[in-house]
């Protein structure tokens, strides 16, 4: 037969025998992309959620220490109502109700009950308070007094606003002002006195032996 010459086929080259590069492969690429992102997200997620952590401790921290301020402050009321109400009754026990200014029960019970409005001690000495000065404002539009009617019937409505007798005391007290005539008739009697005296005075006077 055909005897070829073995020569005449092309030499391989070593070249030839390393496979070629395969080309990238496009799934391959999008699950690496995507398990890339996925690790991303995670620790992005990972940041976050110790990020909320600290932020809720710290606000945890913040919360006790409002808390430990509040119980502080409110020890420190106790102790100051404390003081308020022992010299409220020591100034009830002296008789000094409403005066003098800064020094007398009813401020100090009206100061109690401005920081705490139910306070059992405070409520009733204001009320104890009020009920004494709702006499002495009586007393006080009995005899035409309006100035110091005034001033008792504002003190008892200041520490006892629902007072029994407090609506009565100011219609009394509004019809002794709308009556222009009562504090001249009052001065006007008292002069009438006082004349009166003197003119007694003079007579006993005159009636008297001189030497």
């Amino acid at each position: 037969g055909d005897h070829r010459d073995l020569h005449s086929f092309p030499t391989r080259r070593s070249s030839d025998l390393v496979p070629p590069t395969p080309a990238a492969d496009p799934a391959k690429s999008a699950v690496e992309a995507s398990q890339a992102q996925a690790d991303t997200s995670a620790r992005r997620k990972r940041l976050l959620e110790e990020r909320r952590e600290r932020k809720a401790e710290e606000a945890k921290k913040l919360a006790q220490e409002a808390a430990d301020l509040q119980a502080a402050q409110l020890k420190e009321q106790q102790a100051h109502i404390q003081q308020l109400l022992t010299a409220a009754k020591n100034e009830y026990a002296a008789g000094a109700l409403w005066q003098p200014a800064g020094a007398n029960a009813a401020e100090n019970y009206r100061d109690i009950l401005k920081m705490q409005p139910d306070q059992p001690e405070a409520l009733a000495g204001a009320h104890r308070v009020a009920n004494v000065l709702a006499a002495e404002a009586a007393q006080t539009v009995s005899i035409g007094d309006v100035y110091n009617a005034r001033l008792l019937i504002n003190q008892v409505q200041s520490l006892q606003p629902d007072h029994p007798k407090l609506t009565d005391l100011q219609n009394k007290l509004q019809q002794l002002e709308n009556t222009p005539t009562t504090p001249d008739s009052l001065a006007r009697s008292r002069l009438e006195r006082a004349a009166k005296l003197i003119e007694k005075a003079e007579e006993d006077l005159g009636h008297s032996p001189l030497d």
